[in-house]
């Protein structure tokens, strides 16, 4: 089953949650990241999360298994899903 969680644009965001989101996402280095990230994870209930970002850079997805542990080895891309679903206006 796939589901759309939330597309976020920046320019409908407040100044502050804007610079937030573009900062983490300069800092994790995310144009750069590969497109599947590596886990050692192994199970059958796992979700994967596939962001994707457009800017003026361009357009990259990176997708992501996690197990609900919190160790899934997405490292800061799983803070970034945890901002924009916070920031979500739905």
């Amino acid at each position: 089953m796939d589901e759309e969680l939330t597309c976020v644009d920046t320019a409908a965001l407040d100044a502050q949650q804007a610079a937030a989101l573009e900062s983490r996402l300069d800092e994790v280095g995310f144009f750069t990241l590969p497109s599947e990230l590596p886990t050692s994870s192994v199970g059958a209930d796992q979700f994967t999360y596939s962001v994707t970002v457009s800017d003026d850079r361009g357009s990259h997805t990176v997708s992501y298994r996690d197990d609900g542990t919190g160790t899934s080895g997405a490292g800061p891309l799983s803070e970034i899903v945890e901002m924009v679903l916070g920031t979500s206006p739905a």
